[in-house]
This record gives C-alpha cells, structure tokens and sequence, in this order.
C-alpha cells in the first residue's frame, strides 16, 4: 500500500508528504496533539494507525502546508479523481433527492 502513496506523492510532485512515523527532524508537520507538556508531531495521533505501524485508512499521511495545497489544486484539477466521477456523483445525489422529495410530498 506505501508503495501506491509514495508513486501518488511522486506524481504530483509532493517533496514534503510522508506516511506513518515520520520522525525525522527536518520535516515539520503541524503539531496533533497535546499530551500534558508533550506535542505531538510527525506521529499520528490516531491509536489504529498506532497499531498498524503508523498507517490506517484514516490517519498516518503528514504534508507540509505547500503540499497539502498541491494536493487540493491536482484534487480541483482532476488528476486525483477524475471529474465525471463528481458529476455522475452529484447526478446521483440529485436523482435519489428528488424521489425522496416526491415520497414525502405524498407523489
């Protein structure tokens, strides 16, 4: 799975975005957590990806602020996911809306 993240961050050019323990010093990622006096930072602070060697579905990816912006313009650009996904998604949405609309409106 570490492999497929890592070709995504190539891809897109993101030089700053790591999986799991980060730990390393040069890298700075917006702080997690407080524990007492402790901060937590490059360490998930979700206790499943803890487990998991850092990584889980929902937590374990850490991105400097440049990245996290590359990634939501290549998001915004499509080359994420692409936009007939969105609006076969939104079609969707608005089909299944508008039944239930009907349903309640007694038609």
């Amino acid at each position: 799975m570490s492999e497929n993240f890592y070709q995504l961050f190539t891809d897109l050019d993101l030089n700053n975005t790591h999986l799991g323990f980060v730990g390393q010093k040069d890298f700075i990622s917006p702080p997690t957590e407080k524990k007492g006096q402790d901060i937590i930072q490059n360490v998930t602070h979700d206790e499943s990806a803890r487990l998991l060697g850092g990584l889980a579905g929902n937590a374990g990816v850490f991105a400097s602020i440049l990245d996290l912006v590359k990634f939501g313009q290549a998001w915004i650009d499509g080359k994420i996911v692409d936009q007939r996904f969105w609006t076969n998604m939104f079609i969707k949405i608005t089909i299944k809306q508008t039944k239930v609309r009907k349903l309640w409106a007694g038609g």
